[in-house]
């Protein structure tokens, strides 16, 4: 009896560590892959008309890790589409892209994206079929969906806090603008992106959708964002649609509107992490961690036994509302 039993536990360590072993080895592939991005700038004629050049569109492209997609892109040769709610920050990305890049061109989209949560029925899509109209002669073959709008901005009060903290309409338009705005710009930019085949739609993810406490509106929106990945992906394959679908899990990056701290290991600046996710093109996964010391943290968090996990995720977060409340004093009291 002991033997089976000894040979069974053996058994089953052998299977977990073959299964850990194979997801190594295939993830050390992927950080060493070159990026498939190539494939959707080459240049196809429409029917009954001349061939047209490849853009892209960045939404949340006025700064931090947008305007960085933005360069990093332009650099590969796309043509890009700016998008905010800023149309004087946009102009300014577009001056200094078009100076980087003289031989590309930018437009921009201003389009709030809250506007999932203030308008409904004709009023929406009137807005946004407007919007989409707008790029019509173009021909986008990328789409990015980046924008990200944070719980609350830390010079005001912690970004991060509890549920019961944030006023209704708080949580409302952070859903509307992280989840929903999305979704709608996907369905809205959908038909030219069917008809400008090969075509990409990159969703930007969270560390927050893991699970972590004290992102009630902004952890939830990001997990259905990339839900919604999943589904779009498989939804393509089932309507025979050349529309590669990637969400990658954003763990953190510096040098955007909420986090301006130094770089390092854990903390690349946006330049840096933009270069991992255009190399995580053409991957073939659903959903990937392009960066590998957020790879190597998220594959812990998502092993350790739940309990433990659970424990680290609540003092992260709880030591990280701490220095957002001691910064927001020290800025104030400076004042």
């Amino acid at each position: 009896m002991a033997t089976a039993i000894t040979i069974s536990l053996s058994s089953l360590g052998l299977i977990v560590l073959a299964r850990w072993g194979c997801c190594l080895a295939a993830n050390t592939a992927f950080f060493f892959r070159r990026s498939g991005v190539r494939r959707y700038l080459e240049v196809k004629p429409n029917p009954g008309a001349g061939a047209k050049e490849s853009w892209a569109l960045i939404t949340g492209s006025g700064a931090g890790l947008g305007r960085a997609l933005a360069f990093e892109l332009a650099g590969w040769g796309f043509n890009i589409v700016l998008h905010g709610s800023n149309a004087a920050k946009l102009e300014a990305v577009k001056a200094e892209l078009r100076a980087a890049h003289p031989s590309r061109s930018v437009r921009t989209l201003v389009l709030d994206a809250r506007i999932g949560g203030q308008l409904h029925g004709a009023d929406l899509e009137a807005k946004l079929n407007a919007a989409v109209k707008s790029l019509d002669d173009i021909h986008i073959r990328i789409l990015i969906n980046n924008v990200g709008m944070p719980q609350a901005r830390p010079e005001v009060r912690p970004p991060f806090d509890a549920l019961d903290t944030f006023t209704y309409d708080e949580l409302l338009i952070n859903v509307a603008g992280n989840a929903v705005f999305p979704m709608l710009l996907t369905r809205a930019l959908y038909p030219q992106l069917i008809r400008n085949q090969p075509a990409l739609v990159i969703n930007m993810g969270s560390l927050a959708a893991e699970g972590f406490p004290l992102f009630p509106s902004y952890g939830p929106s990001k997990a259905f964002l990339m839900a919604s990945t999943a589904e779009l992906r498989l939804e393509n394959r089932i309507e025979d649609r050349d529309i590669e679908v990637l969400g990658i899990d954003v763990v953190g990056v510096t040098g955007t509107d909420t986090i301006k701290d130094d770089p390092n290991l854990m903390l690349p600046d946006a330049p840096t992490y933009a270069k991992y996710v255009v190399r995580s093109i053409g991957c073939g996964h659903a959903r990937v961690t392009p960066y590998l010391p957020h790879a190597i943290f998220l594959w812990v968090i998502r092993t350790l036994p739940s309990w433990i996990s659970d424990t680290v995720k609540a003092n992260m977060l709880k030591g990280l509302r701490v220095e957002a409340v001691a910064k927001l004093k020290t800025a104030n009291s400076s004042q």
